[in-house]
């Protein structure tokens, strides 16, 4: 009979494994840009969470956060409204569309992926650290900066992707060409003239500006927290040029969230009784804003805060939405977006002579308040709130780097929630912060 040294020592070569803990999450993030080529980053997205989901079932039993309850309720609240995909909606134009069923799968996907992400981040805590998870999810900022400097630099960039050239003439719909053809940033003359708006690597620059925020609390934790110097040289670098497309981008909402973030993390830090991490903060920020007046974004700041053209079209958006889901289907919702009847100057749908920018987005858009709540109804937009202000709270008074990265994160996520959506790789990040305060916690409490 064999011992058991010799039985382990043959069994060992068929327990091997053939890729490291955590590398869907390593394949997603650090390789973003060659998926942006292949135009097919979004599905690599959502597709991550299979081979993480099954390597959570090869564990056996998962543990939750307290309060994933709530999540859970939103997800099967949100499945619900598969059932009213064809209900007419008010303030809608009344028609029907089985490519309904397609979008809402789609949307759909993106929140199971996240949920995956974020049971992960919470149940490898023998394998895989938390600094691992801010320096992998960390590098997708590096991604970001380089992508809206592109944008910034080229900003009529753009060329084929290797799926659209496949694809051909079926992958000219406006839906696929947003998902898979790369462009540098989006051109836009709101300002009386043409100015490119980075949004590299993703379609538009709301996304970009979403993904920015909800990823440089995870940047800063990698590449500040127990690093080299030379690491830390390269952060600093970073930070500098990240300066460039946040403010080219003209995202108010990313200067909103940057904002208000950084003044809860003051008053946050000064309630602990931390005066060295808050003079850090204040020098840090003395810091940016020198740069920034001392150079010519100071002056493109000025001029976007005095032209919030679209201040109204959102305002008449969301006030449409809050009506028509009020109004049709206040439970529920309607499971996915629709196209509003009229255009807010007239009965009719579309740009006019008279107003060439009222071409209205769909109902739902805009912001991920709004696509929860016309998607979901109230009770499924309580659900949502419920669960990120319920994270929020349970964690405010951490004392842990981790649990204030995720705490950043969520309440960025939050706050750009009436402009910016987050169906999109920004979704997974929000959700893996709430696994990083979850595990923190956690961590904390074990010693």
């Amino acid at each position: 009979m064999l011992t058991d040294r010799e039985t382990a020592s043959l069994e060992a070569p068929s327990r091997r494994r053939l890729l490291p803990v955590g590398w869907p999450l390593v394949a997603l993030f650090t390789f973003y840009p060659l998926w942006w080529v292949l135009g097919v980053a979004p599905f690599v997205s959502i597709g991550v969470a299979i081979p993480l989901a099954i390597e959570l079932r090869s564990r056996g039993k998962l543990r939750a956060p307290r309060g994933f309850g709530l999540w859970l309720l939103f997800l099967v609240w949100l499945l619900v409204g598969v059932l009213v995909l064809q209900v007419a909606a008010p303030e809608a134009i009344p028609t029907t569309s089985m490519a309904r069923y397609f979008t809402f799968a789609f949307r759909y996907l993106w929140f199971l992926a996240a949920t995956v992400v974020l049971l992960y981040v919470g149940n490898m805590r023998e394998e895989l650290s938390l600094l691992w998870f801010c320096r992998v999810i960390g590098s997708m900022f590096i991604v970001i900066v380089a992508g809206g400097l592109l944008g910034w630099a080229a900003p009529k960039f753009e060329f084929n992707s290797v799926l659209e050239i496949v694809l051909g003439s079926k992958g000219k719909s406006p839906f696929l060409q947003n998902l898979i053809h790369p462009t540098a940033a989006q051109i836009q003359d709101f300002l009386g003239y043409e100015q490119g708006r980075p949004s590299a690597p993703f379609a538009f620059t709301n996304s970009w500006g979403v993904n920015c925020a909800v990823t440089l609390p995870f940047f800063v934790v990698g590449w500040f927290h127990r690093a080299s110097q030379a690491r830390r040289v390269v952060g600093v670098g970073v930070l500098v040029l990240a300066i460039i497309p946040i403010i080219s981008s003209l995202n108010r909402g990313l200067w909103l969230a940057l904002t208000l973030c950084g003044l809860l993390l003051v008053v946050r830090m000064a309630l602990q009784g931390r005066p060295l991490v808050l003079v850090g903060a204040l020098v840090a920020a003395a810091l940016a804003a020198s740069i920034i007046v001392a150079s010519p974004l100071g002056d493109l700041i000025a001029v976007r805060l005095d032209n919030g053209n679209s201040n109204t079209g959102r305002t008449n958006l969301g006030t449409q939405t809050l009506e028509s889901t009020w109004q049709g289907s206040p439970v529920v919702g309607f499971g996915t977006t629709r196209d509003p009847a009229g255009n807010w100057v007239s009965i009719a749908a579309g740009a006019t002579a008279d107003c060439p920018r009222c071409t209205p987005p769909p109902l739902g858009t805009q912001g991920q308040f709004w696509l929860v709540l016309f998607a979901s109804g109230f009770g499924g937009a309580i659900a949502y709130l419920g669960f990120f202000l319920y994270q929020l709270f349970r964690h405010f008074w951490m004392r842990s780097i981790y649990a204030t990265a995720g705490l950043s994160a969520v309440a960025m996520h939050l706050i750009t929630s009436p402009f910016y959506n987050t169906v999109d790789t920004s979704l997974l990040v929000i959700l893996a912060a709430v696994g990083l305060m979850w595990r923190a916690r956690v961590e904390a409490e074990s010693l």
